[in-house]
């Protein structure tokens, strides 16, 4: 059964079937892509191979907001190429593929711990891979280079994304100043937010409030 924050992959034709789970009655959006290609068919059963064909992402995850973001920007009529529309189907799979590697991070107590208290503590803007390292008992050397050999980025990398997606979710539902936002999502300064935010997506707070959906994470 699928529920919201899961989606499910398979291939067209094919004999899987999916359903909303009979006891709920709340509405629901279902946002779907059909993808084609030799490079997106391999793609999608490697993932159906590692993962199997119901995918459970969670309420905020950035494949949430890429697929809405280009099903609003399909219904917008600004997808207006097919490289374009490639290159935003990439980027989704990648996406896919990064964040279901990212929940078997569980298996690892020490990961588990330090993803936990990254997510719980990354609004104080004095939280840094130091604290962290002294929060959970391990020397900072040992934390990075086991964070960096499970997903790919250092543990400072890691707090200043999750501190952006968490920015991001604020401009998106209110009106707050920069320096509120900026104070709420673990940034020392409205400076500083700016420049992440436009050195990560390549544009600015302002700009991303006003079409919010240009950000896809």
């Amino acid at each position: 059964m699928v529920t919201s924050g899961m989606a499910f992959l398979d291939r067209i034709p094919g004999d899987f079937v999916y359903g909303y789970p009979p006891e709920r009655h709340d509405p629901y959006e279902q946002v779907f892509i059909g993808i084609t290609g030799h490079t997106a068919d391999a793609m999608c059963l490697r993932i159906i191979k590692e993962f199997g064909h119901i995918l459970n992402f969670g309420s905020q995850s950035a494949v949430q907001s890429m697929l809405l973001s280009i099903a609003h920007q399909h219904v917008a009529g600004t997808l207006r190429d097919r490289y374009q529309i490639s290159g935003r189907v990439y980027h989704l799979l990648m996406a896919v593929m990064s964040a279901l590697k990212a929940t078997q991070l569980t298996t690892s107590a020490l990961l588990r711990e330090a993803i936990s208290m990254i997510d719980g503590r990354s609004s104080d803007c004095h939280f840094n891979v130091t604290s962290l390292a002294q929060s959970i008992g391990y020397s900072r050397e040992h934390i990075t280079r086991q964070f960096r050999e499970a997903t790919g980025v250092s543990v400072g990398d890691y707090i200043t994304q999750h501190r952006l997606g968490v920015a991001a979710a604020i401009l998106r539902r209110s009106d707050d100043k920069l320096d509120v936002v900026a104070g709420q999502s673990g940034f020392a300064s409205a400076n500083y937010l700016c420049r992440a935010f436009r050195k990560r997506y390549g544009i600015t707070p302002d700009q991303f409030r006003r079409n919010p959906w240009i950000v896809t994470e």
